[in-house]
């Protein structure tokens, strides 16, 4: 029996695949380089620390990762205008009403902050897990462990819902997964795992 929902940030509540993506592209041509349409993918879901490791190793680079980081992070920061997907917020406080609400992202407190600061939602969380509250990102699952030990919820107990292959693999050996698609779906991610388009199906769902 679900009790509690965990829900990813970005692409999941919040409309910022292709901010993330411009601001990728962006530091990678400022660093003399093109990033990859794969790399692209792959980034999805992970913090940007381990996302700068992985792309600035398979270009064989010796940048500082932080300083690689902090550069895309606040490349995306400048260009990013908090867009909540329809519904979603609606959906949070209705299904707040019924279970323990979580997050449990990759991005950092900034991105929290100013993806919250149009939106006075931060008291339906009760839980909220970030950059930093953690050893290993996505696809481990630490995050969603750690969100469940705090919840005071046991692990079959909680649902996530997210956006991305590193979200299915974090919550693949411990979580029920909606997997959040509204605009193209993901081949990577099994047949049998549910299928969201929008807030209005994970309501029917879980209400």
């Amino acid at each position: 029996m679900i009790k509690g929902i965990l829900f990813d940030l970005d692409g999941t509540l919040i409309d910022s695949e292709k901010i993330h993506e411009k601001a990728w592209i962006l530091t990678c041509n400022q660093n003399g380089f093109k990033i990859t349409n794969e790399e692209l993918i792959m980034q999805k879901g992970r913090d940007v620390i381990e996302a700068s490791k992985i792309i600035l190793k398979n270009h064989k680079l010796k940048i500082n990762t932080k300083e690689f980081a902090k550069q895309k992070h606040e490349n995306f920061l400048k260009m990013f205008k908090p867009k909540f997907f329809p519904m979603a917020v609606n959906a949070l406080k209705k299904l707040k009403t019924k279970y323990k609400i979580g997050l449990c992202t990759s991005a950092n407190k900034d991105i929290i902050e100013k993806s919250f600061s149009k939106q006075d939602i931060s008291n339906i969380f009760d839980v909220i897990i970030k950059l930093g509250d953690y050893k290993k990102g996505k696809p481990n699952n630490e995050p969603l462990i750690l969100a469940s030990k705090k919840m005071g919820l046991k692990l079959k107990e909680v649902a996530y819902v997210g956006d991305s292959h590193n979200d299915y693999l974090a919550s693949k050996n411990c979580y029920k997964f909606f997997y959040f698609c509204p605009k193209k779906e993901n081949p990577k991610i099994p047949k049998k795992i549910k299928r969201i388009k929008n807030f209005k199906e994970l309501l029917y769902l879980l209400t």
